[in-house]
């Protein structure tokens, strides 16, 4: 009498297949995605092995597509110059116009956001403001307790002004 399970791969042969990792197999197998059963082997250890019908309808499962990434170089807040233009965002998404507009007004936001910053309002942390000031972070974390440069931050993370170290 001839072994049903003699067709059935193994979990090596059935990564080979489908060309995954012998680990997405077992997860697969852990998910119950694929039907398994040990085949005996003599005198070894019986054999995982797979069910064919599963392999071949892992095989042929739609897959999921991904969107098209913007051509190398371009920001994705380009202004669009026209709708054939509308190329360059990802193919699934359903209002690409919308999307290019939020983009666009999103990147404007930010270009305002960092113009606003003066330099002397720049915030330093412990380490970059001991490098700007030639100073240990000892020596700011003594000044800050005794009073001498103010805390930007917290008490427990602690930040800095430039204009504070330019008065030292």
């Amino acid at each position: 009498m001839k072994d049903p399970l003699a067709k059935w791969p193994t979990i090596d042969e059935a990564a080979a297949k489908l060309r995954v990792s012998k680990r997405t197999i077992q997860l697969l197998l852990s998910k119950r995605t694929f039907t398994s059963a040990k085949r005996p082997q003599p005198g070894k250890k019986p054999a995982t092995v797979i069910d064919p019908a599963d392999i071949e309808a892992w095989q042929t499962r739609p897959r999921e597509v991904k969107p098209a990434l913007l051509p190398a170089g371009e920001m994705p807040g380009a202004a669009l110059a026209s709708p054939a233009d509308d190329r360059r965002l990802p193919a699934v998404m359903p209002n690409a116009g919308a999307a290019a507009d939020f983009a666009e007004q999103l990147g404007a936001a930010i270009a305002r956001a960092l113009t606003a910053v003066k330099p002397s309002d720049q915030i330093f942390t412990p380490t970059e403001a001991a490098i700007y000031s030639k100073r240990t972070v000892a020596t700011l974390g003594k000044l800050r307790n005794a009073g001498t440069l103010p805390n930007a931050g917290s008490k427990r993370h602690p930040l800095y002004r430039r204009r504070d170290l330019d008065n030292l």
